[in-house]
């Protein structure tokens, strides 16, 4: 566990730092979140020795240990109980990872060299109703910063690009809000995480954690 994004950008492979918090919201001493989770691991080791189990995995599917609490705040009138019946435990033999996809990335990277490339534009708007997105689709916008970064200033450094700006470092970016993304439906984890100078995203919908 980390206690902040390293940055990898790779947020739809696999996180190499696992869980993270936002660097700007967490105040606190990092020896105290240690000793949180140590804690933790010890009262869960106490529990499950309370109960007579060794492990974690003894007590997996054990829901007969469990019971419903008939409390007034709860909500409706669903009934849980099919969630506690005892069901055999499946064990997948080749489990199925996806793997990386930067279809929507590599969509919007062509439509935005066509518009501030090959069309001399200085801006561009993309999505609306026709870009939905799932939970499949993650970290939609990063491979996209990283793409702009790239060609502004490793790929065509030279370029005449009339969306490009200049730092005093000799650094090129994008004006503001040269790119203009809108997107709906259910974005999945780390929308928009590494958004580039001069790229604005918007979506309507649902997302995951890391936008």
């Amino acid at each position: 566990m980390m206690l902040k994004c390293v940055m990898a950008k790779n947020c739809n492979i696999k996180c190499p730092a696992g869980l993270t918090t936002n660097p700007e919201v967490f105040d606190g001493d990092p020896r105290a979140l240690a000793q949180y989770l140590l804690n933790i691991a010890h009262e869960v080791r106490e529990i499950l020795a309370h109960l007579g189990f060794r492990s974690l995995r003894e007590a997996r599917g054990r829901s007969d240990l469990l019971h419903l609490l008939d409390h007034p705040s709860s909500v409706g009138k669903l009934n849980l109980r099919a969630m506690l019946a005892r069901v055999e435990e499946i064990t997948v033999q080749d489990p199925i990872y996806l793997e990386k996809d930067y279809a929507v990335d590599d969509m919007i990277l062509d439509l935005v060299q066509s518009a501030l490339i090959d069309g001399d534009k200085q801006s561009v708007q993309i999505g609306g109703n026709a870009l939905e997105l799932t939970n499949r689709n993650k970290s939609v916008g990063g491979q996209l910063a990283v793409d702009i970064e790239r060609m502004l200033n490793h790929e065509m450094p030279d370029a005449n690009i009339p969306a490009a700006m200049k730092d005093g470092r000799g650094r090129r970016y994008l004006r503001p809000r040269a790119v203009s993304v809108s997107t709906h439906g259910s974005a999945g984890q780390s929308y928009g995480a590494f958004c580039n100078d001069g790229m604005v995203m918007e979506h309507t919908g649902t997302c995951n954690d890391g936008v």
